[in-house]
């Protein structure tokens, strides 16, 4: 993540940031995941990558279900 922040490559970054909250995820820390996920949302907004914002909104309803 702080690679992708140095190298410019906001879209490496929040593949990260989602790396990040599927670990916590699985590690059963929804806070934290959350956390990420957000992060995540903001740079697939300013992006407009419809695809990695729908993925990461899925994420964050799957742990609303949990």
């Amino acid at each position: 993540m702080d690679i992708a922040r140095v190298l410019g490559d906001p879209s490496g970054e929040g593949a990260a940031l989602n790396n990040l909250g599927n670990a916590h995820y699985s590690l059963g820390d929804y806070d934290k995941a959350i956390n990420y996920y957000q992060q995540d949302l903001a740079i697939s907004e300013e992006l407009e990558d419809e695809l990695a914002k729908g993925e990461t909104l899925a994420q964050k309803t799957q742990i609303k279900n949990s």
